[in-house]
């Protein structure tokens, strides 16, 4: 880090799949050189995918950026539904298979 960079002004920004919910923007001041730990708080949409966070960090006429890219996941999913019975000698069973579906919202991205 240069030892000109003093006033340090970081934000955030990022695509549809999230929404900041703090502020976008924080500042840092620095004695001398060296780093710090900023953070930002968002929340994910409901819907599934890759999302976008972009962070540009500036001073002066520096700049700095990294764009992250996040999947994004249904948490916990149910995977197994299990039905058991007994069947009788002679007699038969029969099983009605319904797939689950994912919400409507989620569906439609």
């Amino acid at each position: 880090m240069d030892k000109s960079i003093k006033n340090v002004s970081v934000q955030v920004s990022s695509d549809p799949m999230f929404t900041i919910t703090g502020p976008k923007t924080q500042n840092l001041t620095f004695s001398h050189p060296g780093d710090d730990v900023v953070m930002f708080e968002l929340k994910v949409k409901e819907s599934i995918g890759v999302g976008k966070i972009s962070i540009l960090a500036t001073s002066g006429n520096e700049k700095a950026s990294n764009d992250i890219e996040l999947e994004i996941r249904i948490p916990n999913p149910e995977v197994t539904n299990v039905m058991e019975t007994v069947i009788e000698p002679g007699k038969t069973w029969n099983l009605s298979y319904h797939r689950q579906e994912l919400p409507e919202p989620i569906r439609e991205r």
